[in-house]
């Protein structure tokens, strides 16, 4: 299988046959969420598992000569990704996480992702890293509201179907300092950004896992059918309420967006696999005194120190002053 960029062929390290690039000089649509990196950054990387028929993803190439996937700076070879460039690094990193969703996918439909790297936004020890999404979705009562060419049935056309932007700024050392991008295949990032984990999350918002319900007003997305809401949405469970957002009013499922962590996906295929994938429990603290200070208070876990683990431990605490 081969990539191809102004440069000529790279080879791509993974022999998946349903992976394709083209080039296409231009710009960027804008309207996804973009992935910002602000402190720690924590994501899930999925190994490929063999699908019943791989799907067809074709990276389409959006940068101009010389930019993002076309950046002739050359490249020592690292972690499997065999590139001589940034750029073709880039494409191969990009190759490499498409081809772990189309081994996991099982479509007729080709899947087009339209692809490139841009200055985004850096600085203050934090930066836009990148963002994907649906380039647009379709809305009926038979198929309710999904990205359009993924919709069940759907014939194909020759529309791109997602979108992908993501950062160059991350490998200027004036952005992030020290961290930048690793492209390397291995998974061996230790201090610096893997990519194709990053990848790997934002191309699954494209897939479909994203709700486009406006959680500033809890109104579904099409106007049309202002009944209908997103099939990502229909799995998204309020544990409060026992309600999915698809049986909610709009002034309760614009509550629910701030149900903090009592808002789950609530998917059969997800539910089955939690008790291999998860592990239980969410850290909370609990105060007993003083009354005024009683109660309970959602924290998060440290990048420093042992894991906690059940049942937790117990002390006094010191009010700090900084």
């Amino acid at each position: 299988m081969q990539a191809m960029t102004k440069a000529g062929p790279v080879p791509v390290p993974l022999p998946l046959p349903s992976i394709a690039a083209r080039s296409r000089p231009g710009g960027c649509r804008p309207g996804i969420a973009l992935l910002v990196l602000s402190g720690a950054l924590g994501l899930a990387v999925f190994a490929a598992r063999p699908a019943l028929a791989a799907a067809h993803i074709t990276i389409v190439n959006t940068n101009a000569p010389a930019e993002g996937f076309n950046d002739p700076t050359p490249a020592a070879p690292v972690g499997g990704n065999t590139g001589a460039t940034i750029g073709e690094q880039r494409l191969i990193a990009f190759q490499y996480a498409a081809a772990i969703w189309a081994s996991n996918l099982d479509s007729r439909v080709e899947i087009v992702i339209q692809s490139g790297f841009y200055p985004l936004p850096c600085g203050g020890g934090g930066a836009v890293l990148g963002a994907a999404g649906p380039i647009q979705i379709s809305s009926t009562p038979s198929t309710r509201t999904r990205p359009t060419d993924l919709a069940p049935g759907a014939p194909g056309t020759d529309a791109d179907d997602i979108i992908a932007v993501f950062s160059s700024a991350v490998d200027n050392p004036d952005c992030l300092g020290p961290r930048g991008w690793y492209y390397g295949l291995d998974d061996q990032h230790g201090a610096d950004l893997d990519l194709v984990t990053v990848l790997l999350h934002e191309f699954a918002h494209g897939l479909g896992f994203v709700s486009f319900v406006n959680e500033s007003t809890g109104a579904n997305p099409d106007p049309a059918n202002p009944e209908i809401t997103d099939i990502y949405s229909r799995l998204t469970l309020d544990t409060t309420t026992g309600l999915r957002w698809n049986e909610m009013s709009a002034a309760e499922r614009q509550a629910s967006a701030l149900n903090a962590r009592r808002v789950v996906w609530a998917g059969p295929a997800v539910t089955a696999g939690v008790p291999t994938t998860l592990r239980q429990g969410t850290p909370d603290l609990r105060l007993l005194a003083p009354a005024s200070l009683a109660g309970r208070y959602e924290v998060g876990p440290a990048s420093f120190g042992p894991p906690l683990s059940a049942p937790g431990v117990s002390g006094t605490v010191v009010a700090a002053l900084d």
